[in-house]
């Protein structure tokens, strides 16, 4: 089981997790910069409220880089994240563990 490798990663974002809501509008954690790599690619997901949503970009990250934090712990969904030519919001977010199974273990976060 080892993780995705940090050469693999040549991206970089910056996350601001949604951490709730309050009566003044969405709270938001400061930003955490994350080495990744982004995918942008149109597609569809079905959100955790059972939503159907087009995406425009998937991430790939893994704990080491994202400072050591899990990243599903940074991607909750409503999560913002910026990048030097565009942004995006978290739609979903997936563990792809192996089960011990010998492939590269990450987290894919659709934006």
């Amino acid at each position: 089981m080892a993780d995705l490798p940090l050469s693999a990663q040549p991206h970089r974002v910056t996350v601001e997790t949604r951490t709730g809501v309050t009566a003044t509008g969405e709270v938001f954690a400061p930003g955490m910069p994350v080495r990744c790599f982004r995918d942008a690619r149109r597609g569809t997901v079905l959100t955790i409220a059972g939503r159907q949503e087009v995406t425009t970009m998937t991430i790939y990250t893994t704990a080491e880089a994202c400072g050591g934090r899990h990243p599903m712990d940074l991607f909750t969904e409503g999560s913002r994240v910026t990048w030097e030519h565009g942004s995006g919001t978290v739609k979903a977010a997936w563990d792809r563990s192996d089960g011990g199974m010998g492939a590269w273990q990450h987290v894919e976060v659709a934006l």
